[in-house]
């Protein structure tokens, strides 16, 4: 199902604010719902309303292909479908992943 629980929104933005990265992998992106919000709250906050002045990497992956919508091109600026295989190969790019 690519949603997750209302009650989990607050908590993880709340987090995710007081961490500040600079970049954030989304492991099972589903819906993108993450992505937008962590957009909005890491760049839009910042007065960076324009694609050219995001600072923040996002990314995202998720292996089910009919969870592809229009929101996963919107927010995140990269969306990748990987077998098990290449996921692990990805991975190795990130230095923390949670």
């Amino acid at each position: 199902m690519p949603t997750s629980d209302v009650h989990n929104i607050v908590p993880i933005l709340s987090v995710i604010q007081s961490l500040q990265p600079r970049s954030v992998l989304d492991i099972g992106c589903g819906f993108g719902k993450y992505g937008v919000l962590l957009r909005e709250y890491l760049d839009v906050w910042h007065e960076r309303l324009e694609t050219e002045d995001w600072q923040i990497r996002l990314e995202g992956i998720d292996a089910f292909e009919p969870y592809h919508n229009p929101i996963w091109d919107s927010g995140i600026t990269f969306i990748a479908r990987f077998t098990s295989a290449r996921l692990r190969r990805f991975c190795r790019r990130f230095r923390n992943l949670m």
